[in-house]
């Protein structure tokens, strides 16, 4: 989407640009989206509607919507938010909005499955799906980053964040899940005890409360250091609250995994999953 970005400013267009996953959790309503999102009035409508006065052309960019959607998040309204923020755009002539979010929760989300079919909304979306990476192009950052040709080209690594890590541990994995879990093995398994122990307890408090994103410590800032950075295993946001993330959804998801295989004994998770069938608290 930042590609997509740089190219609607070239045609002179104004970009707004809101990363779904970095919504606090304590955005409950438009007003205090508007306030998060810098935008200058308390209804999302008039200040689209004062960019399209200033700018002539505005695109309302939304990122992400699926880190938000009910396999993540039952405790929130932010999707709601965001889904009467696309609505209110969408009736504004002069803008024009691109959310962007995986297919596994565009189909089981019932937001997101009504955004799809978007019967309420004046002017019906066009769905594109995002083809994978050209095969040339990976085998020449492959040979260029690493100095080796790669014949033939595993479909995984078209993924661009498959790409990434497999460049980082530089081994073309056999799949997707491999090219993680070896990532996993030399980031984290080979880190101490104790440090180990404090990414566990971020991935449990993003657990808890629901967020991609939480606030680090003092205490935890130290141990978390050796992940942290542009190609690290966690990232930063520049917000003022010390707030960090997993580096992609899927390394987030290996590490509550694998917090759980830490905790728990592996032949135990089936009899788990059939005991919270019937709650809340089971996701697929």
């Amino acid at each position: 989407l930042s590609r997509l970005a740089e190219q609607l400013r070239g045609a002179g267009c104004y970009v707004k640009s809101l990363k779904a996953d970095q919504v606090p959790p304590s955005i409950r309503t438009e007003e205090a989206l508007c306030a998060w999102a810098g935008l200058p009035d308390r209804s999302l409508g008039e200040a689209l509607a004062g960019l399209v006065e200033e700018h002539g052309r505005v695109v309302l960019v939304l990122d992400q919507l699926d880190a938000l959607a009910s396999l993540v998040d039952l405790q929130t309204g932010r999707l709601l938010i965001l889904m009467r923020a696309i609505r209110t755009a969408a009736a504004i002539s002069g803008v024009r909005v691109v959310a962007s979010m995986r297919e596994l929760e565009s189909k089981y989300d019932p937001q997101l499955r009504r955004l799809r079919k978007a019967r309420d909304i004046e002017r019906a979306p066009v769905e594109i799906r995002l083809r994978p990476l050209p095969v040339a192009e990976v085998a020449s950052l492959w040979e260029q980053r690493l100095g080796r040709k790669l014949d033939p080209v595993p479909a995984h690594l078209l993924q661009p964040h498959v790409l990434k890590i497999a460049v980082q541990i530089g081994e073309p994995g056999t799949s997707a899940n491999a090219v993680s879990q070896r990532y996993w093995e030399q980031q984290v398994l080979e880190a101490s005890r104790e440090e180990r122990n404090a990414l566990f307890a971020l991935a449990a408090r993003m657990e808890e409360q629901e967020s991609f994103w939480v606030t680090t410590s003092d205490e935890e800032r130290p141990l978390l250091q050796r992940w942290l950075g542009q190609d690290g295993l966690l990232v930063e946001i520049a917000d003022g609250q010390r707030r960090c993330a997993f580096a992609h959804q899927t390394m987030h998801e290996e590490a509550r995994a694998q917090r759980w295989l830490e905790e728990n004994d592996p032949k135990s998770l089936a009899q788990r999953a059939i005991g919270l069938l019937d709650t809340l608290t089971y996701r697929p």
